[in-house]
């Protein structure tokens, strides 16, 4: 925090404040501070956050990745969707991105998990429909199919998985009033016997969940009062909002 003319114990006492889930008023009077300043501070820790966990996320040998997209309420009311990655052993969150819930974010997400691996790992997801062809615009690959015969044009070249690629969903199926009536496990890629031999060979569970992902939105909400379900410390800024995750993530 160079140039702030704040004394080094206010600096770490507000960032805690922040780290913990208290609000934006409530650490402005904690550290007897302006408001102002606080989103300030606020602004350039969460830019150091993920600049810094860009850097360390380099070449990263992961198993299993369990991915999930959580929405959030701003002041309006406006919605945010936080689209994040997570690693199955470890617990580790492997990149978050902000966006709508929409393919090209759902793409984006994986692209940017991608460019952090060292190899191909197990996907796991809930039902949504966009995260297949997601997975095919990011790690698909290109076959030109042979021309039967001499005559006629050359067949158009197909996008197709490549067949490394395992990925697995829990598709929730519910009543008319939403009610939740089966959780119901499905293999999009890799077939289901390949599939279970493929995660015990990586030492991991041969189940189907995003149990990981539930826990750490869990968690997320509750240190982060913006992301809270019925609280009263909405951001109305959509970058104070996602500095908050960050600095949850990193820090």
């Amino acid at each position: 925090m160079e140039g702030t003319k704040l004394p080094e114990e206010t600096v770490e006492r507000l960032l805690k404040c922040q780290r913990w889930g208290v609000c934006d008023a409530g650490t402005a009077d904690i550290c007897r501070v302006d408001i102002k300043t606080v989103h300030r501070v606020q602004k350039g820790a969460a830019q150091r956050a993920q600049a810094h966990h860009a850097q360390v996320t380099r070449e990263l040998q992961v198993e299993g990745i369990q991915r999930d997209e959580m929405h959030s309420k701003r002041r309006g009311p406006r919605v945010e969707w936080l689209h994040t990655a997570i690693a199955m052993r470890s617990r580790f969150v492997l990149w978050v991105h902000w966006g709508p819930r929409t393919q090209a974010s759902a793409a984006l997400l994986i692209a940017q998990v991608v460019a952090r691996l060292g190899g191909l790992p197990v996907w796991l997801s809930d039902g949504w429909k966009a995260y297949p062809a997601a997975l095919w615009q990011v790690l698909g690959r290109v076959s030109q199919r042979r021309r039967r015969g001499t005559r006629g044009r050359h067949p158009k070249p197909r996008l197709g998985p490549p067949h490394d690629l395992f990925y697995a969903q829990v598709v929730k199926v519910r009543d008319g009033a939403g009610k939740l009536l089966q959780v119901v496990p499905r293999v999009v890629y890799g077939g289901p016997r390949r599939f279970v031999l493929e995660m015990a060979g990586r030492g991991l569970r041969p189940s189907i969940q995003t149990a990981f992902m539930e826990r750490w939105y869990g968690t997320l909400r509750g240190l982060c009062a913006p992301l809270r379900r019925r609280t009263r410390c909405s951001s109305a800024s959509p970058h104070r909002h996602q500095a908050r995750v960050w600095l949850v993530v990193d820090l």
